[in-house]
């Protein structure tokens, strides 16, 4: 099974439309760091009800991979450099260790530049 690393927003737009269930058949886990997944329970933490987090926490499709304080570092230097913001910066450190085939964002300028 391939291994992807997955922003919030597109696992978010794919609870709304309610395809976890087919993306679950492609990808077994996606793969994001602890402040990733924080921006995806953000609404839950401050009293907003988001039926498509429930429905990612439920899933069980998500697997959280730390990073290291070096690691954060990086994502900073890199969200800094190229203005994006600090979830795609660390799906792109994440990605630098190896053994993932893809990473899926939503930003297109930040696609952009993960792939300069």
């Amino acid at each position: 099974m391939k291994k992807v690393i997955m922003d919030a927003s597109p696992l978010i737009f794919i609870s709304k439309a309610d395809l976890l269930g087919v993306f679950k058949k492609m990808y077994e886990k996606v793969y994001m760091t602890p402040s990733i997944f924080s921006e995806i329970e953000w609404p839950l933490k401050h009293g907003i009800k988001a039926p498509e987090v429930r429905n990612i926490k439920n899933s069980n499709i998500v697997k959280i991979e730390e990073l290291s304080a070096k690691e954060i570092m990086q994502a900073k230097k890199l969200a800094s450099e190229h203005s994006i913001g600090k979830g795609e910066a660390e799906a792109a450190v994440l990605f630098q260790r190896g053994g993932y085939e893809n990473v899926i964002v939503a930003d297109v300028r930040a696609h952009r530049k993960l792939k300069e």
